[in-house]
Formats: structure tokens, sequence, C-alpha cells
């Protein structure tokens, strides 16, 4: 009987790669491009070995998250810049996991009946590998990094469950809770830091298995092994705790200088994001997903809007039942204590943007569980649950099937996201930007015109710069920027419309959009990298204006700035060449070369090129 649910769900992963085929030459989206497309640039077959220590790590969480940025870079060198095999390699990935699921809910859920520990097992890794919310994170390249960190935390809690069931042996017992700890949670942190959770997964299966740990069933050795681990993961959650009330200020209240929402605003607003998951989940209809998800309104009380209170209400509900069952429906508080679980770093108190679909990656799973405990293990095997579950699986597999074809042409995507989620500013400013570089501004400009602050006021300039080179400088004067914070989408309005003025696109005075800058820089910035950039091209705006004493004091500021970055200083070396000051551009270099050689990323060619310019006493127009 083993044999046919281990053939059943082989089959399923080669009908998941059918469904997803369509979606596999699909765009890259949202962080993709800035994260891969460097990677798809810039490592091939013949250069990866003197490539890959550039972008092995990755700049989106704070341990680098190493492993699936190694997979990136050997689908570079195999198959190029080719996005479906990139695409088809998370799909892979996909299916294991859903092997793995069906692995962890078989000895999870181990019985005396072989029928019953395995029918349910293998419906509920059907209906998690086949769901069509798992589009948005299969398709969507980057999220990698949350299918890898799944991956290894499955095989942690599997390595865990193996101790459980191993009561014999000692040595086995430690094998494996090593694994567990030792090995896959290290490495599900390495692919992304929501793994942290790792110790509250283990504690609810303790709690969960407990009987099974009891007198009756294990030796003394293995009671007293089990009770030390979980406690172990105990107080590496207290310590956890601890580090993170130390460090409050940089790992929570920094980053909402950059959100449009209080902390306080994000916890009742997550209440209604939480709500909106489950009916995603239970409810799987296509024009439930729409990926962006930045236009969700913000709580700003428990009555406002009033759903807050309600989602609160209900969430609180569900928790109430899950403990007056725990006894009775053990399964049922489980999956409630999972789906938490898996929540609580991206959705609870850190200042991440409020919503995406790749949140519910794992989560899902604890609410098939909460659904199973409520209808019990016993009827999954009977005829009517049979015909129920294979009518449920074939209309998921059908939605799945046609998200995928949606997400596999741009020209079909993105219009659809657009009518889900109409107000979307992620998605209107995408639109403007494609009917800009199409050259039809005034269709640009209607898509901003729904949409307000710094960004799209600097997008606006950028598209009427392009559209007839109007004078500007009074719109620039008047933009705002005392109330504005510096995040990604200003820092790319404020460095494409210097490109544009160094351009001579833009009949910007160069100096008067130097003031404007000044009172940007002043401004909040997301970080030290967009701080040192907007410097940059604050000193090459200096230098066109013929002010070189303020644009070498620009670079400084800039290198100042992020001190790990050589690049401004190489820049001052050419243009300290041009004016003739050999002495301070030697010092400069040595400066430059020190910065360089003890980086990690490679200055090489910046170096040879400086180099050969102070050797020859002069400088080249471009560096």
């Amino acid at each position: 009987m083993r044999i046919a649910y281990w053939g059943g769900i082989l089959a399923a992963c080669l009908f998941c790669l059918g469904i997803y085929w369509y979606g596999l030459s699909g765009p890259l989206i949202l962080d993709d491009g800035p994260q891969l497309i460097p990677v798809m640039n810039s490592v091939n077959s013949s250069n990866w070995l003197i490539e890959w220590s550039q972008y092995i790590v990755s700049n989106s969480g704070q341990l680098g998250r190493v492993i699936p940025m190694v997979t990136f870079i050997v689908n570079a060198v195999f198959f190029g810049a080719d996005v479906f095999w990139w695409k088809l390699t998370n799909v892979v990935l996909h299916c294991i996991n859903g092997m793995l699921i069906f692995v962890f809910l078989a000895k999870l859920l181990r019985s005396d009946s072989e029928r019953l520990s395995l029918a349910l097992p293998f419906a509920l890794s059907l209906l998690w590998l086949l769901h069509p919310i798992q589009v948005g994170t299969v398709l969507y390249l980057v999220q990698r990094m949350a299918v890898l960190s799944t991956t290894f935390l499955l095989l942690s809690f599997i390595s865990y469950l193996v101790a459980i069931d191993e009561s014999d042996s000692n040595r086995k017992r430690l094998i494996f809770l090593f694994l567990s700890a030792g090995l896959f949670f290290p490495m599900a942190l390495l692919c992304k830091e929501n793994a942290i959770v790792y110790p509250l997964y283990v504690v609810a299966i303790f709690y969960f298995k407990r009987k099974e740990l009891s007198p009756s069933h294990r030796n003394t050795n293995a009671i007293l092994e089990h009770k030390i681990f979980a406690g172990l993961m105990a107080i590496m959650l207290l310590v956890g705790a601890v580090i993170l009330v130390h460090d409050w200020g940089n790992l929570v209240e920094k980053g909402y200088k950059f959100r449009d929402f209080t902390l306080n605003e994000r916890l009742m607003t997550q209440a209604r994001i939480s709500i909106m998951y489950l009916f995603q989940i239970l409810l799987p209809l296509p024009s439930a997903y729409g990926f962006f998800y930045d236009d969700i309104r913000v709580s700003y009380g428990v009555l406002k809007p009033v759903t807050t209170l309600l989602s609160i209400l209900i969430l609180i509900l569900l928790f109430f039942i899950g403990y007056v069952y725990r006894k009775t429906k053990p399964l049922l508080t489980f999956g409630i204590a999972f789906f938490v679980i898996s929540h609580l770093v991206e959705s609870t108190i850190f200042p991440l943007e409020l919503a995406f679909e790749h949140r519910n990656y794992l989560a899902m799973l604890g609410v098939f569980l909460a659904l199973s405990g409520v209808i019990g293990i016993e009827r999954v095997a009977k005829p009517v649950s049979v015909a129920v579950f294979v009518f449920v699986l074939v209309l998921l597999s059908s939605f799945t099937a046609y998200r995928a074809y949606i997400w596999g042409d741009a020209q079909r995507l993105f219009p659809y996201l657009l009518s889900v989620r109409p107000e979307s500013p992620r998605l209107l400013i995408l639109f403007a930007d494609t009917y800009s570089s199409a050259g039809q501004y005034d269709q640009a400009l209607q898509y901003l015109d729904k949409l307000r602050g710094l960004g799209v006021e600097l997008q606006r300039v950028s598209i009427l710069c392009t559209e007839n080179k109007a004078d500007l400088n009074d719109k620039i004067k008047k933009i705002n920027v005392e109330n504005e914070k510096i995040s990604n989408y200003e820092l790319e309005g404020l460095m494409k419309v210097s490109n544009q003025i160094l351009d001579n696109v833009c009949s910007i005075d160069a100096l008067k959009y130097v003031a404007f800058l000044d009172r940007a820089i002043e401004r909040p910035i997301v970080n030290n990298v967009a701080k040192q950039k907007l410097l940059l091209y604050r000193g090459h705006l200096l230098r066109k204006s013929g002010d070189f004493s303020g644009a070498r004091e620009s670079l400084l500021r800039s290198f100042e700035a992020d001190k790990s970055n050589p690049i401004p200083l190489f820049l001052l070396v050419e243009w300290l060449l041009e004016q003739g000051n050999y002495i301070e551009s030697k010092s400069v270099f040595e400066r430059a070369k020190f910065v360089a050689t003890s980086s990690r990323y490679d200055y090489t060619e910046f170096l040879r090129d400086a180099e050969m310019k102070l050797k020859n006493g002069i400088s080249k127009k471009d560096f």
C-alpha cells in the first residue's frame, strides 16, 4: 500500500509539472529583477569561478540567503538568462517539497492502521502541492528562498519525528536530533530568516506527540532526552526574545521610518490580512489572488475600518477553539498553532510589507491540518470523503493551471493583476513606466493621476522630460520634500531625473536640481547605499556645472556613506587627474586600493584602469 501512495505522489508531481508548464516562460516580477538580473547577465559557464563570490550573498536578508543564491548561480552557469529553466527549477523544488510534506505528515499522524496513517498525508500533500495560491510563490523566481527554506524546515521536522519514533537506540536518536537542530535548521536559516521560528515548531510537535513520549511507550532515557531537547528549544526562544527586546530599535522601530503605517497599525491590519489569507486558502478563486497587495487599506483603529474588530474577534475565537479542544481534537489545535507559528515573523511586528502570498507557502498546511482535526482522521478514507476530495482536487488543479497560464506571459499577467487590484500603486506605476517607454506619454500620466507623493512627482517629471524636454525648473522647485521618506521608489526617481539632466534630455538646471537633491538627502533615506548613490549623482551634477570643489566634496561624502565601496574614490582619482592634481590623485588611489583589496567584491577592473591612468598621467572621460 505504501508503494501505491508513493506512486500517487510521483504522478501528482508530474501532473504539477504539467499544469505549471505554460507559466515557465513568464516575466521577472518585482524583486526578481534587482536580485537576479545581475546574476543572469554576469555569470556564465566560462567565468563562474571568478564571478560567483560577488553574487553568493544576497542583500535581501541579514544572513545572506546563501543557499538559494548558489542555486541561482548554478542556473546561470547551465542556462544563462533563459528564465524558463530557472522557473522550472522552482517547480521541481516545489514537487520535492510536496514529497517531503507527505513524509512529514505520515510520521506526524502515524497510527496502527497504515491506511489511515497514509491516506490523510497523501490527500493533504496533494492539496498543498496543487493549490492555486502556490503559484505566487513558485513562479515568483526570487521566492526560491521561501521554497528552499521550507525544504530544510521539512527535513528538520522529519528528522525530529524520526528521533521521536526511535526508542531503542540512543545513538540514532541523538543523530537525528542533531540533524534536525544542528544541520537542517541552520540551512533553512541560510535560505530565509523566517525559519528562525523552528524552535516553536519543535515545541508544537513535541506537545502534539506527547502521548508517544509517555512512559508506557518509551524508555526513560528517550523521554528525558526529548524533554531536554524541547527545553533547549524553549531556552532558544527566550534568548531570541531577549535579543529582540535589547535591539528593538534596529530590528523593529528603525524600519517603520520608511513605512506608511506604525507598529500598532500594522498589527491591527494583519488581523484583517490573516482572515484574507484564510479565505484565499479555503475559497481559492482566481479573482482572490492579486499578487500585489500594496493597496490594502491600513487599519487606523479597531473600528477604522470596522472589519478590523471583526477580524480580531474571529482570530480570538479560533485561538479559543484550539485551546478548548486541545485534548479531544489535538490535530485541530496543532493546525492552528502551525499556521500562527508560520506567520510570526512576516505577519506581526517587523516592518515588512503588509501582505504577500508566499507567506502562506508552508503556513497553508496548518489550515489543512486544522480542518482535518475538525473532520476526523477516521473519515478520510470513506467513499463520500474520497469523492469530495477528488472533486476539490480537480477544481484546485484547474484554478492553478489557469493562474500558471496567466503568469506565463507579461501581456496576460499585468493587465490581469490590474483588473484584480486596480488601486495598486505598484501596478499603476508599472503601467505608467510601460506606456512612457512606448512613447505614449498621455496614457502614462493618466495612470499616475491617482497617486501622490515624491516618487510619483519625480516619475511625472521624468515623463515630461522625455516627452517634450520642457523647462521644468519651477515644477522641481514646487515639489514638497519636507515630509517625505526616500525609499526605493523615490531613490529611483531621483536618479532617473539626474541621468536625464546629465544626458541633456531634460532642461532642468543642474545647480537647481542639486539644491533639490540636498533637500532630499536631508530626509530619512532607506539605507547608506542609497545615500551614497544620491551623493554620487550630486557630484556628477556639480561637475557638470563647473563646480569641481563641490563635486570633490560630494564624492568624499559619498564614500563616507558606505566605506566598503571604493567607487567614489576611484571616480575622484579620475577627476583629480583631469585637474592635473597628480599628488592628491595618488593619495586617493592608495586609499581606494586598500578598500578594494579588502572587499569581497571584485574591483580588479577599476584598480587596473586607475593604475594605468596614474601611470600615463591622463584620464578618460568615462571611468
